[in-house]
Formats: structure tokens, sequence, C-alpha cells
């Protein structure tokens, strides 16, 4: 390309009105002149596209169409497009105001902006895509270069549409649009893109703006692509705590949990810059960033209370429509708390990994209360110790406010509350009390590895990852970081490096009864079951008294789905109750009774578990299946009006959920709603066309609204999907369809009677 335009000289006049000056710029979007334009008089930058090939007449329209688009754009911050123009031989140009103040990076190299002043640049190019994105326009390809300034300091986006046209060979030689470096996850995975996909751009160049390195910095183009799709972004942790949570939200990988727009975006970096002191002075350059960033980190303001946290999931709780078990933290029968020794026992790893011995520095009444609670912590499992421990704890930090130590384990005392208890104020405690722990002493593990599981917890897996990747830089050997690490490579559907991880956590604190909980929680849900039942009784020979590892390894009985099992299970849940009468175990045994028909049985348990916690729509889908079952319509649309309001509420909370979608379709056609239920069933088939529940739950809605023939097409669809057809077979709502002859010849076909 270089070589391609050293035909234009200095004083060389293009298309009879442009006086070259000197080549600006060259790159793979094409090379740039700086011209005077002889007729306007005025400075002006000239972009010719590359000669390639695949740039046809077609691409040159399209080109023209978004030049056009561009130009009408009227914002400080977005570049102009005067023109588009031929030379003489047909060569394309654009035709633009003249930048004299370089690109973003060279900007800041000259100018050294504070890192306020570096928010305020990143807040105009937020406006400016603001205004894009409400014209219905997307870059596709922000990223510093392209980004222009003035001599006064205001950043221009340029190059609107060109990332667009010019993929392929001309980007980075893939077959996605953008440059690598930039791109969203869902660019990289060549699928539809919209504003968001430059909000995560922003953010990574935001990230660099800030800290001076990449954050997902590769030696490969490979392993940028790698780090992109799979990696939690670095360098963050240099940054104030609000300023991470911003950039962590522009850089999750799921376009759904990243800002919506940059409108809400500029709220929160407005309200962040209006909390941040200023002091007026350059920030350090990367090379010398280090300690003096982190004790701005340390003394920065407190991470926001998180009162906004949204309620989701305990730690380990599934649920199969058909049957399976719940696996749930619970408790059991007060115990013996460990004596002081096994205690120290327990905090020995903790002392081991403190770079400058925290707990030796903390009062001595404070750090006695500490040792006492992690006795309570450590048998979590049985009533009250969690109830101890905050008690305890809360006294060890009013006595030394300044102990970190007692703070990050209070932070874990909370978080284990959560999730006994599914009240969500616990989980807004334990990321308030971690926060403050951060700020006492961010070399601290325990404070980050509460803080990601926390960020686990509310189903934000980019932060989560981030905390529990600096947790383990602090201290490879964490257990609790270690199992976060797992769960990460587990979403990520890399089932080997997960089992690995999980392995490891257990192994590495083998007195820890719930390292090998969550190991055994983990082949249950990849239906390794032998694995499942032998990491629970390694558990449970930790802790005979368990009523949490009983629960479990009944919940696995009922999920390998083998009728010859079920009386295990019922044994099993059963002395869970003994010890522990507890919501989950309630719910187990009532999916194990109905898989035996023995429904009376099963709405007695199960209306015990909902006198414990109403707020389950699944608990009650299961007794409204049982009343279904004995053919009691009365009750069964009394379970039906209690479940609407719950199912409504879920769906605002997870909008994107199928599974909810298509239940709530079934309960409105059994109340005769159609239009309801139809518009549910639909929203459901287009979050998951190929589902085969969603399928079978369409089969039940028109059961219900008596339209059999519709029925029968879903019931073939599923069918098609994978559905078991033991499944179906069992399905009460579908007893006159599954005597229609096609159906039989089809379940005959598929292996059933």
């Amino acid at each position: 390309m270089r070589e391609a335009f050293h035909s234009f000289s200095a004083g060389e006049i293009v298309a009879e009105n442009y006086r070259v000056l000197d080549v600006a710029g060259v790159g793979g979007m094409g090379t740039v002149l700086r011209a005077f334009d002889e007729r306007l008089e005025r400075i002006v930058a000239l972009k010719f596209l590359p000669e390639d090939p695949g740039i046809g007449s077609s691409d040159k329209e399209r080109l023209l169409r978004e030049a056009r688009t561009a130009s009408t754009l009227d914002h400080p911050n977005l570049g102009s497009v005067y023109g588009m123009e031929q030379t003489p031989d047909g060569r394309t140009f654009l035709v633009m105001p003249f930048y004299d103040g370089g690109t973003l990076p060279e900007w800041i190299r000259h100018h050294h902006p504070s890192l306020n002043e570096k928010l305020r640049l990143a807040m105009q190019i937020a406006r400016g895509l603001d205004e894009a994105h409400a014209q219905g326009i997307v870059h596709r390809d922000i990223k510093p270069s392209n980004i222009m300034m003035t001599a006064e300091g205001m950043p221009k986006i340029v190059d609107f549409g060109l990332a667009y046209i010019l993929s392929g060979e001309t980007v980075s030689r893939t077959e996605t649009t953008g440059t690598v470096a930039y791109m969203a996850p869902e660019q990289a995975k060549g699928r539809p893109v919209d504003g968001r996909c430059d909000i995560w751009a922003l953010g990574v160049v935001m990230a660099e703006m800030l800290t001076g390195s990449h954050p997902f910095h590769r030696e490969t183009l490979a392993g940028i692509l790698y780090a992109i799709l799979h990696d939690a972004p670095q360098h963050l942790e240099v940054l104030p705590p609000d300023l991470q949570t911003i950039l962590f939200r522009m850089l999750s990988k799921d376009p759904a949990s990243r800002y919506g727009s940059c409108s809400v975006l500029l709220q929160d970096l407005e309200t962040l810059l209006a909390q941040m002191p200023d002091p007026g002075q350059p920030s350090l350059p990367p090379s010398a960033r280090g300690q003096a960033q982190l004790r701005r980190v340390r003394d920065s303001a407190s991470r926001p209370a998180l009162e906004d946290l949204a309620s989701s999931r305990p730690r380990i709780v599934w649920w199969a429509a058909a049957a399976g078990g719940v696996l749930i933290a619970a408790g059991v029968v007060a115990g013996l708390v460990p004596s002081v020794r096994q205690a120290l026992l327990l905090h020995a790893h903790h002392l081991s990994v403190v770079s400058h011995d925290s707990a030796m520095t903390a009062k001595p009444a404070a750090y006695q209360d500490y040792l006492t609670a992690l006795g309570y912590v450590q048998r979590y499992d049985q009533p009250g110790n969690l109830e101890k421990a905050i008690h305890v704890l809360r006294q060890a930090v009013q006595v030394d406010p300044g102990f970190a130590l007692g703070y990050a384990e209070l932070a874990e005392a909370c978080r284990l509350q959560y999730q006994t208890t599914g009240n969500i104020s616990w989980l807004n405690q334990a990321a308030q009390q971690a926060g403050r722990s951060r700020q006492l002493d961010s070399t601290l593990p325990a404070a980050w590895a509460v803080l990601g599981e926390v960020h686990d917890l509310t189903n934000k897996p980019d932060l989560a990852l981030a905390e529990f990747q600096q947790a383990l830089k602090l201290d490879p050997h964490n257990p609790a970081a270690i199992r976060g690490l797992a769960h990460a490579y587990e979403t990520e559907g890399r089932v080997a490096d997960a089992e690995a991880a999980y392995t490891r956590a257990a192994n590495i604190a083998p007195q820890n009864w719930d390292g090998f909980d969550s190991l055994g929680a983990f082949y249950d849900r990849h239906g390794k079951y032998q694995q499942a039942i032998a990491a629970f009784q390694r558990a449970l020979a930790l802790t005979p008294d368990n009523a949490q590892v009983l629960l479990n390894i009944g919940a696995v009985y009922l999920d390998t789905g083998n009728s010859r099992l079920l009386p295990l299970a019922e044994d099993s849940l059963r002395h869970s109750l003994a010890l522990h009468p507890s919501y989950a175990a309630y719910v187990n045994l009532g999916v194990a009774y109905a898989e035996q028909s023995r429904f009376r049985e099963s709405i007695d348990v199960t209306s015990k578990a909902l006198a414990i916690n109403s707020n389950d729509y699944m608990v009650w889908l299961s007794l409204l299946s049982d009343y279904e079952s004995l053919g009691m319509a009365r009750q069964a649309a009394d379970v039906r009006a209690h479940m609407v309001p719950l199912m409504e509420q879920q769906i605002k909370i997870r909008p994107q959920n199928a599974t909810t979608h298509a239940l709530l379709a079934d309960v409105y056609a059994g109340q005769q709603k159609r239009q309801l239920a139809l518009a549910q069933l639909q929203i459901a088939l287009t979050i998951s066309p190929d589902d085969p529940q969603s399928l079978a739950n369409g089969a039940d809605v028109y059961a219900n609204l008596d339209e059999p023939r519709q029925s029968i097409r879903y019931i073939q669809r599923a069918l098609s999907k994978g559905l078991p057809v033991e499944q179906l077979l069992s399905d009460p709502e579908l007893r006159v369809e599954l005597h229609d002859p096609a159906v039989k010849a089809l379940l005959r076909k598929k292996g059933g009677s």
C-alpha cells in the first residue's frame, strides 16, 4: 500500500482540486493524504480505499450511502465527511476534515492527561456514539486510531461505515468485520451486531487509555481472539473499584449483560466523575504505574452498596422439569464448635498468604473472635452456626475496625447466609464487607474470592472471573477462588478444565467437606452420577451429621432417572429431614414420591416445602402436576392462581429464559387465557425454537386449549428434537393425545409403549 501512494508527491494535484501536502497515515483501511482544498481554501484529509480486488462497484455504492449518512450527523464528537470523489483513473477517496491533534494515543502521549481528564475524553466519545446509535448507525470498528483529536483536545470519531465493507483481507485476514483487538465476542463469532459492539470496543479503548495496557493483549492473533472470547480483561485492578465495575460491564462477553445504550453508560460515568477527586496531576506512565495506583485504589471511594442486585440462584440449585433433584445449601441440627486448635489449622492457610501478616496486627480480642467464627463457618450446614459466626465477627471488627481479615470472613459468612436463606440483603452485606476488607488490605485473596462469589451469584460472570483471577494471583492455592475459576470454565463449556479445578480445590483442603460437596454437584450436573456419589460420600465421611450432603446424595439418586434407586433416594432424604426439616429435602422427597406415583404423599411433603418457602414457582408446578395426576381440578386451579404472579415476576428478572415463558404459557392455557398463552409460547420458541421441553409445553398448551391437532403436532416436534418418551408418557395433560394412532405409532418407533 505504501508503494501505491508514493506516486502522490508533495505539490501534486489530485482530482483537479486537492494539492497534496504529505502522507498522513497508511493502514489496512486505506491511506490518508493531508491536502489543501484549492477551491475552498482549507486543509483536508483524503482517504483512499485500498486497492483490493474484493472491493467492487456495489461496495463503493454502499460506501457512498454510508458516507452520506455519516455526513448528516451533526455532533461535535463525530467526524464529518465532506464528500466522496474519484481520481481520473477511477480510484475512490473520501474528503474529510483534517484533525491536527493526531490520533487519541498520540494526543495522550504528548499531553499526559490525568485520570479524570481521560474519563472526560471517554465521555465525549460515548456522547458521539450515542448520537450515531440514535440515528441507527453502528460504527463496528471503534479503536484508538479511529478517534482523532483536534488541536483543542476534542475527540472526533471517524471512519463510520468502512469496517462494515472492508472485511476479510483488508482487515486482519479473518472472516469477521472489524479490527480483531477491539472486536466484541459476537463480532469475533461472526454473529449479528448492534450498538453494544461499539460499547465493548469503547471499553477496550478506555481500559487501554486508563491503564496503559490492552486488556486482552496476547502475542498472537489467535491468542487475542481466545482472550476476547474466554478470559477476563486484565490490568483493571489498578483502577478505582467503581471504575472497574463500569469497565467490566462494558466488556461483558454477553451483549445482554453490557450497557444497553451509551446514554446509560454516560450516567454511570458522570456519577463516578462527580465523586472522584481530581488532583490535577498527570497520570503515571505505564512503566511507573504499580504501587502508586494500587494505593489510589485503596484510597478511593467504596464500591456501591449493590441495593439493586436482583435475586438469583442459590449456589447449587437446579431442577429437572419432569424429574430430578434439587441440590441446595441447607442447615442441620446444632453441633459443637470445632476446637480452637482446629480453627487454627483452618486459619493456617490464610496466614501463609497474607503479605504483611494483617492477622498478627489485629487486636488479640478481635483475633480470638475471628478464630471462633472460623469454626462456626466451617460447619455452616448446622442451624444457627452462621448467625453465631456473623455475631462474633461483627464483634471482632467493632473491637478492631482495621481488621481486614475479619471483614473478609464476615463477608464470607454473609454470602453463605444468602445461600441458605435466599435473602438478597445478605448478598448485599457480603459485597459491602468484602469491599471494606479490600479497602483496608488489597492483598487479601479472601476478599477478592468473596466478591467473585457475589458476582457469580448475581450472574455477572466476567466480573466474577476477574475477581477469582486476582485472588489466585495473590494465592494460587485459594480453594474458593479455584472453585470459582472451575465454575467459569464450566460455564464456557471447558468441562475437563472445570473438573480438574474442582478436584484440585477439594484436594487442597481435604479437611473441608464443602470442597467435595462442590465436586459432587459438578459431577451431578454432567451426569457422572457414580463420581458424584463418591464425592458426596467423601464429604459425608468428614461430617456424618451433614443434612445438606445427605440431601445432595438423595438428589443424585433422583437425577439418575433409575427407578430402582428411588428407595435409596427416599432413605437419604428422610435421613436429611430427620436431622433438619429443610425446604429442599421436602421438595426432593416430593419428587421421589411422584416418580413412584405416590401423588398424595407427594402433595403432603411438597405442601410442607411451600409452607417454608412459597416463592418458587417450580415447586408450585410440582404440586400442580400432582393435583392434575389425581384429577383434582379445583386444587389445580388454585395452584395456577398462585403461580402466575411468581412466574411473571421471574420473567421480569430473566426475560430470556425460554423455560419460564413456556411454562407460563401452559399455566395460562390451563386458565383458558388463549391469547396470553399463545403469546408466551411464541416468545419461548423465539428464544429457543428447538428446545424439546418448550415444544412439549406447547403440546400441553394446545391440549389445555382443547386443540388436539396442534397438540399432536407439537408432540411430534418435541420427540424429533430429543424429548424422552418416558417424559411424554408421564404427562397427565396429554392423556387424550397419547391415544391418537399417529402418536402411538411414533412412540412405538421411538421405543415407547
